[in-house]
């Protein structure tokens, strides 16, 4: 993890709290490199991965109030993860294995893709 890259307005999207789990992948399926950004509970964007071309992919543990976003690397243009600006993870998916009697959690896959506006669009 990196150290803050830029602060934001404090009515800019935020974490708010540390309380449900969940594991996400990031899937960079544009042709650019791509900053991966947590929005920390004071709306600061920390830089977490800068993703590859076509299939970078980071795995990383969150939360569910904890806002994401994806920049291009060199123009800073807004990316979409999951057709959306700004991604909430959501609840994490459970699933049971029966044989060895336990559960495991289902990392939930955001796919990055462009959108071609500047982060001032935001």
């Amino acid at each position: 993890m990196e150290e803050n890259v830029t602060p934001q307005p404090s009515t800019s999207p935020r974490s708010l709290h540390a309380r449900i789990g969940t594991p996400v992948r990031f899937i960079n399926r544009s042709r650019s490199r791509v900053k991966v950004l947590w929005l920390n509970y004071q709306g600061e964007q920390v830089l977490y991965s800068t993703l590859e071309p076509s299939h970078g992919r980071y795995d990383v543990n969150t939360y569910m109030t904890h806002p994401w976003i994806a920049l291009e690397e060199s123009t800073n243009a807004v990316m979409l993860l999951n057709f959306r600006k700004i991604y909430f993870p959501v609840a994490p998916e459970v699933r049971r294995i029966e044989n060895e009697n336990r559960d495991v959690y289902v990392r939930s896959e955001v796919v990055i893709t462009p959108n071609g506006k500047a982060i001032s669009d935001l």
